[in-house]
């Protein structure tokens, strides 16, 4: 049997022996056996992509630099990327920071310790100095690490975090604090982490399960809990009492406080099990006292993701994919129902499949994807088998 890791194909027996181990991928992934089975083949190609920044008034874009975007500095001058190609970077793993205006990149190298993990999530904090890495493990909670670029000093904050909370905009870091979900024991807890990777706790919801999302703005927490094919959202105050806001059939798989903290939006999504859903924005207006004011606003969209505020709060951006393709589109959706969502790249043919808005609002970052060459790869199934037995029998 097969077992696929992200970057390689693992062959196994059933009992779990690992007979063969392709090289590392990037991109694209096909995997056949031949019609006598003796033979695995195993495609990939090469893609590597340029953060091209689309201006929201309008516009040129710029192609800033390499690499698939990470985060922007609190100011919106400059863009944090990861790049993938070893020979842009040496063979080195690390970041590249962008300043917008001038172009500059510099590259920070981070510790050889964290170059063989995965990651399941990160952000930069404020300072631009010290990043926060949540490991990908195959099941939650998972480690929490702090690195400092300048000393290049790792340390572990917690074994038990669950995932990033949002800040108002759905940005996932504050001014000065990262906001993470954390487990403990039967308990779940919203921290702060600081520069030092000093934890202070915020809340502990009074629900037995994990919240799906949270969204914080300044002491008010929404947070989003499933319930069978609904999706129910509560709002409290740090420490208070937690109240039901609404209820929707489907996913929120978005949410997030507008930056003025009047009101929230939400990405919904039909579940599985449903027949004739659909993709919606929506928008509440929420009380001083944690209540729905007026009714919720439905905008039907295609599969969408990627949500954040606009800084005036009147609108929102998503990524958006046009119909069953392989286009995407950044839409900006007005909180005015007498305003239509409109498109802020109308002209861009190649793929992506993220956008970045930076918090000033100038700039939404989009990883455009440009491919490489293509690699064909030929397994002896038989051969790879009886090499991995004659090394197990020597150990």
């Amino acid at each position: 049997m097969l077992a696929y890791t992200g970057q390689q194909v693992i062959m196994m027996t059933l009992s779990g022996d690992t007979v063969a181990v392709t090289p590392p991928m990037m991109g694209p992934l096909w995997v056949k056996h031949s019609p006598d089975g003796r033979s695995l083949l195993k495609t990939t190609a090469v893609i590597n992509s340029v953060v091209r920044l689309v201006p929201t008034a309008g516009g040129k874009p710029i192609d800033a630099t390499r690499g698939w975007p990470l985060s922007w500095s609190a100011d919106g001058k400059r863009i944090h990327s990861i790049v993938r190609d070893t020979a842009v970077t040496h063979g080195k793993f690390g970041v590249f920071t962008t300043t917008v205006n001038s172009g500059v990149g510099e590259f920070t190298e981070f510790d050889s310790s964290l170059k063989s993990r995965q990651w399941r999530g990160a952000a930069v904090l404020a300072d631009g100095q010290h990043w926060l890495l949540m490991e990908r493990r195959p099941e939650p909670p998972y480690p929490l690490l702090l690195y400092d670029v300048k000393t290049r000093q790792v340390r572990e904050v917690t074994r038990n975090a669950l995932r990033f909370a949002v800040s108002p905009g759905g940005f996932p870091a504050s001014s000065t604090d990262l906001l993470v979900v954390e487990q403990n024991g039967a308990s779940h807890e919203l921290h702060a982490v600081n520069r030092t990777g000093a934890r202070r706790l915020v809340h502990t919801f009074s629900r037995l399960s994990a919240p799906w999302l949270v969204a914080v703005h300044g002491d008010r927490i929404a947070y989003s809990d499933r319930v069978g094919d609904s999706t129910v959202v509560h709002v409290t105050r740090q420490g208070g009492t937690e109240q039901r806001l609404l209820a929707v059939a489907g996913d929120i798989t978005e949410l997030a406080w507008s930056p003025a903290g009047r009101g929230l939006a939400a990405v919904v999504e039909p579940t599985r099990s449903s027949t004739g859903g659909a993709y919606n924005v929506i928008f509440v207006e929420v009380t001083d006292q944690g209540m729905a004011h007026g009714t919720p606003r439905f905008v039907r969209t295609d599969v969408t993701w990627d949500l954040f505020w606009t800084p005036d709060s009147r609108a929102v951006t998503v990524l958006e994919e046009q119909g069953v393709t392989d286009h995407t589109r950044v839409l900006r959706i007005p909180v005015d129902p007498s305003q239509q969502p409109t498109s802020l790249t109308p002209n861009e043919r190649r793929t992506f499949w993220d956008q970045y808005p930076s918090p000033d609002g100038r700039y939404v970052a989009i990883p455009v994807e440009q491919f490489g060459g293509s690699t064909l790869w030929s397994v002896d199934v038989d051969a790879a088998a009886k090499a991995w037995r004659e090394k197990k029998s020597q150990h």
